[in-house]
């Protein structure tokens, strides 16, 4: 299934991704797929060329996954070395319900540091 692009809101207080895939985005590619947490083999799809077509790049497409109590939530298909993905503060609207997006990964320093 082709992916949608959804809008990404941001807090007030700016970002908190720590570098995550939609730290510098307005809009991000959503799956029409819903996978297990943490399943990660579905990689058939990792990339969508940009919604702006004079740009020509490709950014991470997103899952929608059911995580703790059935919570839903997107992650990016690409995994990234380190503890994550976890929320970082941005929301995408998709079929007009807010979802977390969890693209913040941290160092195993960071982690600890940050969990005290």
């Amino acid at each position: 299934m082709a992916a949608k692009w959804q809008t990404i809101y941001r807090p007030a207080y700016g970002d908190s991704t720590n570098g995550g895939a939609s730290s510098d985005q307005d809009m991000i590619a959503v799956s029409g797929t819903m996978l297990a947490d943490n399943d990660w083999s579905n990689t058939d799809m990792l990339h969508e060329t940009t919604h702006d077509a004079s740009t020509c790049t490709k950014r991470p497409i997103y899952d929608i996954t059911e995580g703790f109590r059935g919570h839903r939530h997107l992650v990016p298909r690409i995994k990234k070395a380190g503890i994550g993905p976890m929320f970082g503060g941005n929301y995408a609207n998709v079929d007009g319900e807010m979802l977390p997006i969890h693209d913040r990964w941290e160092s195993q320093e960071q982690y600890n540091a940050l969990s005290r």
